[in-house]
């Protein structure tokens, strides 16, 4: 059955960082005249084989769920390494408050 539960689910962290560290450095990258930052990456290797979880409906129909959370996060965006998404399926993120 599909998880409505969030905190059933399987939750990842996010690596975090210092804020304040953050825009310490982009200020003094600014000063030297380097490239702009509003951001930090962080990996989370993450593989639907080993996280998260699978529900398979009636239809045979299958739907992969998984949980994380960067905290203190201003923003996340979402990069994927390798993804395949066969035809006819999709992908959909959500946030925690949908």
């Amino acid at each position: 059955m599909l998880s409505a539960d969030l905190d059933a689910l399987e939750t990842l962290d996010a690596p975090t960082f210092v804020f304040e560290q953050l825009m310490a450095d982009a200020e003094a990258r600014d000063k030297r005249g380097g490239l702009s930052v509003y951001g930090k990456i962080g990996e989370l290797p993450v593989s639907a084989d080993d996280h998260g979880q699978w529900t398979v409906m009636a239809n045979g129909d299958r739907i992969w769920q998984l949980r994380f959370r960067s905290a203190g996060a201003k923003a996340v965006n979402v990069l994927f390494n390798r993804l395949f998404i066969p035809e006819g399926a999709s992908l959909v993120l959500y946030s925690a408050d949908r």
